[in-house]
């Protein structure tokens, strides 16, 4: 509301207006002049950004002349022109703040001095770059012939260095070049080009593809090339009829047109591949010698494809079934063993083995030609290919079953100490029924007792509700608390396994929340960290009822605004001991520090501590922290 002062009742407070709005005014006045000073000394300054500052300037100049005159109507009440003045100034505000508004934006924009000169920098280097470029350009045009003939050199160099040969052609057939490594596949000197010539193949070669067949002169590389074939991989083996000489090779090759579409030239490489051929012939040399052995292994060597049909096998499998290896090659093992339900068997441990792709040592039942039983112990693996893809099974069979018959005399001696072993099981099965029993009687214990917590609980809360004294309530509530502590102890212990221990992590949770459900602190949160630790009756309860104690207090004495939070931490030392902390955020409490202060709960608090052989430590700064130290627990 408006309201009348005199200046002359506080003298002290008009000179300090007055002091205060001169110096203003002389700061306002001056800053005017500076900006005058800047926008003449820029002429690069646009029009528009004259304008704002001016209009900056007269801004300025109009805030310090209100201070001027609010000074003045201290002796003159020329209240109407300081309104109007104020009105104007107002006006000169508003416009000076929208040109700022738009004019930022585009101040952000420009670059520092330092960018500038970054940018200048750059454009100098820039420029002796382009400098030192336009030298070397000259100089690689200067070489760019004798970097041709090089280049020239080199290619020759390559290509007459090149393992595979290489001939190009004419559309006519003749040969342009050819390298060294062609020279050598063919055995002949560079000069003698008879051999490439499509009109002189006929006369002096003859030739002959993988399966022996006799190659015509018009399926001859050249000859495909030069009708527009492309050749790939084509094998050849050819013969000269005047000196013997013998070429194999594979050859790879393309015609080549020009612009207009029409044969230009055409090129074919050649790979020496005689080493491969005797490679060839060398492997089918082992696959005798290996087929050799195998034959001379006692017992079954095999292999089977995917699906089970017989792929390889050495004679030891025609005298186990009596039967030529034709009758077993390309069947699976239903087609030729006489027992189908032994068959089935055996197929089964295949696909097995096929499908885990790993190796099994395996007894199996394969009666001999002579129709005898047999067990067979079978080493299987999966058959690989080159990518590692199981494409069948390979295996060694070997008649076991002389060693099954001892196995079995093993098995009736073994069988008698088992009947020895069973009055030990049947008087350890009767200990085991004691122990269950026991058990059993223990939960029942554990049970009665909750259930009578809880019945005294019930008798507390009917005992709460028949008195009105506020004392006499908080004091029920406590050792309903207390109560509903304990039997939560007795209900861990009931759910564990062995009704003895249970981890006190999950229960401090659980018994912290049941606080706060119990209590009128709607604003107060509780968060329990705690590491796992298994611990026993004894133990558990006195720290139950310290934590109900100590966070009970919190709730009841640290938040009288009702808003605040509670924090309780139980963790492991590395001297086996445990430190229990119990803090708030609350206005701080003392009554803890002497065992004879404070009421009831701080005596049960200290009780409890000395139960636990521990010592207690408190903090009242920026709310109540208790520090318990707690002794290993044995």
């Amino acid at each position: 509301m408006p309201h009348g002062m005199c200046f002359l009742w506080r003298p002290e407070l008009m000179t300090l207006h007055i002091v205060s709005d001169a110096f203003i005014a002389l700061a306002y006045f001056t800053i005017p002049f500076a900006i005058l000073r800047f926008v003449r000394g820029r002429t690069d300054l646009a029009a528009k950004h004259k304008r704002m500052a001016l209009l900056f300037a007269a801004f300025i100049a109009f805030c310090g002349l209100t201070h001027v005159v609010s000074i003045y109507v201290l002796w003159v009440p020329i209240y109407i022109f300081e309104g109007w003045l104020k009105a104007v100034t107002a006006i000169v505000s508003v416009a000076t703040a929208i040109g700022l508004t738009r004019l930022v934006p585009q101040v952000l924009k420009l670059p520092s001095a330092e960018a500038m000169r970054i940018e200048i920098e750059a454009h100098r280097e820039t420029l002796t770059a382009l400098d030192t470029a336009r030298a070397a350009l000259s100089i690689r045009a200067d070489r760019s012939e004798e970097a041709l003939r090089e280049s020239e050199e080199k290619f020759r160099s390559v290509v007459e260095n090149m393992s595979e040969g290489l001939i190009i052609f004419d559309k006519q057939g003749e040969v342009t070049f050819h390298n060294a490594a062609s020279t050598r596949i063919h055995g002949i000197e560079r000069e003698a080009e008879g051999l490439y010539r499509r009109d002189v193949l006929p006369i002096h070669w003859h030739g002959r593809d993988s399966e022996g067949a006799t190659v015509p002169p018009e399926s001859w590389p050249i000859a495909r090339v030069l009708r527009g074939d492309r050749v790939q991989n084509q094998y050849l083996h050819a013969e000269c009829a005047d000196t013997a000489l013998t070429i194999d090779a594979v050859y790879n090759g393309a015609p080549i047109y020009g612009p207009d579409g029409h044969f230009q030239i055409g090129f074919i490489t050649l790979r020496d591949v005689r080493d491969e051929i005797h490679g060839q012939r060398a492997l089918a040399h082992a696959h005798d010698l290996l087929r050799g052995f195998t034959d001379a292994v006692p017992g079954v060597i095999y292999a089977k494809d995917r699906n089970g049909r017989m792929l390889f096998a050495n004679d030891g499998l025609a005298e186990l079934l009596g039967k030529p290896k034709g009758d077993v090659i390309g069947k699976t093992d239903d087609e030729f063993l006489n027992d189908f339900v032994e068959a089935e068997a055996v197929m089964a441990n295949d696909r097995r083995i096929m499908e885990t792709g790993t190796l099994e040592h395996i007894e199996e039942r394969v009666s001999l030609a002579n129709g005898a039983a047999a067990i067979w112990l079978s080493t299987k693996a999966p058959l690989r290919d080159a990518e590692g893809l199981v494409t069948g099974i390979i295996g060694l069979s070997v008649d076991i079953s002389a060693q099954k018959e001892i196995e079995a005399e093993l098995i009736l001696l073994n069988n008698r100490l088992e009947s020895q072993a069973d009055a030990l099981t049947i008087a350890n099965g009767q200990l085991n029924d004691a122990l269950a029993q026991r058990n059993l009687l223990l939960r029942e214990v554990y049970h009665r007792v909750k259930n009578n917590m809880q019945m005294v609980d019930s008798f507390l809360v009917l005992q709460k509700s028949a008195f009105s004294d506020p004392i006499t309530k908080a004091a029920l509530t406590g050792l309903r608390k207390r109560v509903n502590a304990l039997g939560l102890v007795h209900h861990q212990l009931m759910q564990s396994d062995n009704l003895r221990t249970f981890d006190i992590a999950p229960f401090l949770r659980e018994l912290a929340d049941n606080i706060l459900e119990g209590s009128t602190s709607n604003s107060v949160d509780i968060s329990v960290r705690a590491e796992t630790l298994v611990v026993d009756l004894d133990f558990a309860i006195p720290l139950a009822l310290l934590v109900t104690e100590l966070v009970t207090n919190a709730l009841k004495h640290a938040f009288p605004s009702g808003d605040g939070h509670i924090d309780v931490l139980l963790s492991r030392n590395s001297t086996g001991s445990f430190t229990l902390v119990v803090s708030d955020t609350g206005i701080g409490y003392a009554g803890l520090s002497t065992a004879s202060s404070g009421g009831l709960g701080s005596k049960i608090i200290m009780a409890l501590v000395r139960q636990l052989k521990a010592t207690m430590t408190l903090h009242a700064e920026h709310g109540t922290r208790v520090e318990i130290q707690i002794a290993a627990t044995t």
